[in-house]
């Protein structure tokens, strides 16, 4: 197995900002994804390109008040922000 693959490391992904959340899930998304397909015989170099709206000519990935934008970043562009989600467990059945 590559190296690069073994185990997740931020500066092998492209991550501008390895504070930012949102990119930092994207490239372990990615890693996970080339790892499978490189047990699975594939290629994984193809995985390690950059995100598509890294290209100036992209549309932005955030159109609008409703994207996944994180909510410090729309209130500073001051827009509007959604109440945040709540994600709720499944119950648990008893057999």
């Amino acid at each position: 197995m590559p190296v690069w693959l073994a185990e997740f490391d931020v500066s092998d992904w492209y991550v501008r900002d390895p504070d930012d959340e949102l990119e930092v899930r994207y490239a372990r998304i990615q890693w996970a994804t080339a790892r499978r397909v490189w047990t699975e015989g594939g290629d994984a170099e193809a995985h390690r390109q950059p995100p598509s709206w890294w290209a100036s000519d992209s549309p932005d990935p955030y159109p609008g008040p409703t994207s996944t934008r994180p909510r410090s970043e729309q209130a500073a562009q001051g827009l509007p922000c959604p109440p945040p989600r709540v994600v709720r467990a499944r119950p648990i059945k008893s057999r």
